[in-house]
């Protein structure tokens, strides 16, 4: 699962990781109707993501509020996820979806 910060998806864009209809995207960028947005992780990050996700789901044990998130979709390259209102998507502490993940 990945959960994405705006400074982690520059990040990516900045690496080349990102790909827009084909074209590798820029920060500057627009995305239009229509267009594909791809993202292209090296095998040794979805490695790395895995582990620290194992880690802190260990660490937290706390599954009250992991229920109130549900996993749409989970590969290793991507997690759709469907939170409750009101819930944070990042920002400190564990209250977020981010740091569920």
């Amino acid at each position: 699962a990945i959960a994405w910060l705006r400074s982690a998806a520059k990040r990516a864009c900045r690496r080349g990781e990102v790909l827009v209809s084909g074209r590798r995207a820029t920060t500057d960028m627009f995305i239009h109707a229509g267009e594909t947005v791809q993202l292209v992780v090296r095998a040794r990050s979805c490695s790395q993501v895995q582990r620290t996700v194992r880690e802190q789901r260990a660490r937290e044990g706390d599954a009250n509020r992991a229920q109130h998130v549900h996993v749409v979709h989970e590969d290793e390259h991507i997690a759709v996820v469907v939170k409750p209102p009101g819930m944070a998507c990042q920002g400190r502490g564990t209250e977020t979806v981010q740091g569920l993940l």
